[in-house]
């Protein structure tokens, strides 16, 4: 991803340009809905010491993390777990999402509904990404209604400033060609529709 921050490489996804870069860029946001990769994974395991408490920012929250005896462990917060005392901890030891629930001691639980609420967990996590994109893409589609807007007020008032010159070229029997730049608008506009329309069928 080089220098671009998470939000600018999907302000790129939804702008409606298409590159071999911006592909290999959805292609990584796709492997990684969870907003965890394996080499970040690998990368908090090598850096947090044992007993050591950290803060990850993950699916637009912060997390609190501990590494307990070679085991990264992040704090429950799901307000979906607050009737189940046994469940303090899951542990954070792959990007597919499974993982293990254990109490304040770090021994197993099994809460109630647990395979339930671990996968509506998951799938919330994995929507953040999506949901971004969307809000992204509405903001999109605003601004080129806005410009389109814009382009057609524009419009009318030069038709109406050259009346004149065209009513000229209308008796020696010449007709304005349209300029490559309003073909180009046109076509970058469809492009952009076509993304958005893309975004939605993924979400």
């Amino acid at each position: 991803m080089g220098t671009l921050g998470y939000n600018q490489v999907a302000e790129l996804l939804v702008s409606g340009e298409r590159s071999t870069d911006l592909c290999i860029l959805e292609n990584f946001l796709h492997s990684s809905a969870s907003q965890l990769t394996v080499y970040g994974l690998f990368q908090l395991h090598s850096t947090l010491s044992d007993g050591q408490l950290a803060v990850l920012f993950r699916n637009n929250h912060f997390n609190t993390l501990y590494k307990n005896k070679d085991e990264l462990y992040v704090l429950v917060t799901d307000q979906g777990f607050i009737n189940e005392p046994s469940v303090v901890w899951e542990t954070l030891n792959s990007v597919d999402g499974s993982s293990t629930f254990v109490n304040a001691s770090f021994s197993k639980s099994k809460p109630t509904n647990a395979n339930e609420d671990s996968e509506l967990v998951l799938k919330a996590n994995n929507c953040v990404i999506w949901n971004h994109l969307l809000a992204l893409a509405l903001q999109q589609e605003e601004n080129n209604k806005q410009e389109q807007n814009i382009n057609t007020a524009t419009g009318t008032s030069k038709t109406k400033k050259s009346s004149s010159s065209l009513s000229l070229h209308s008796k020696s029997g010449s007709t304005p060609a349209q300029t490559p730049s309003s073909t180009a608008s046109s076509s970058k506009h469809s492009t952009k529709s076509s993304k958005l329309d893309e975004v939605r069928h993924q979400i």
